[in-house]
């Protein structure tokens, strides 16, 4: 996993939730930022695979802006990069956000988060940030979702409510969930 210490951390819990239920052998770990995980400096992933025998060690990290040509040179250095630019991505996919309406009862709601959505990632451009920066919008996406749904204990922040309302929809059949296996599971 790739990014800051909990950040990290957020995503190997969100990816824990996404894949157990199908994929239960599987486990993240949170190695450290893109360019460490990338390096590997300190040998964990080696250390990991001669402690556990037959254990195989998968490096994962965020698209963010790499080229095209970054993500062939990783990808042949066996780091595998989201095809979309971060985790949030997939937890903020309208598809995920349409089941999460649905698991409220409020599946009429969907049209309207979503323009929400919509007008989050607006601001955040605004704002200077990337165009497909869901990261950046995800708090006043979690805003919008308190206002529109009125959820019971959503969690105290967008973080928490991505990682324990989101990440727990994203199931086999989706097409977040399908692209996603195939960015952290498909050979590099």
């Amino acid at each position: 996993m790739a990014g800051s210490s909990d950040k990290a951390q957020f995503d190997a819990s969100c990816y824990r939730k996404i894949f157990s239920h199908e994929i239960a052998e599987v486990d993240f770990l949170s190695l450290g930022s893109a360019g460490e995980v990338q390096k590997d400096q300190i040998g964990l992933a080696s250390g990991i695979q001669a402690l556990v025998p037959g254990t195989t060690v998968v490096k994962l990290i965020d698209r963010d802006d790499r080229s095209k040509q970054e993500v062939e040179e990783l990808r042949e250095e066996n780091v595998r990069v989201l095809s979309r630019r971060h985790l949030e991505s997939y937890l903020l996919d309208d598809e995920v956000l349409e089941a999460y309406c649905e698991s409220q009862g409020k599946p009429e709601v969907t049209t309207d988060l979503l323009a929400a959505k919509a007008a989050a990632m607006t601001a955040s451009q605004s704002r200077g940030n990337p165009r497909d920066d869901l990261k950046s919008a995800a708090g006043e996406i979690y805003n919008q979702v308190k206002v529109l749904l009125n959820p019971s204990q959503p969690g105290n922040n967008a973080q928490t409510f991505m990682r324990d309302s989101l990440a727990p929809l994203i199931k086999p059949g989706m097409t977040t969930y399908e692209v996603l296996k195939a960015d952290v599971f498909s050979e590099v």
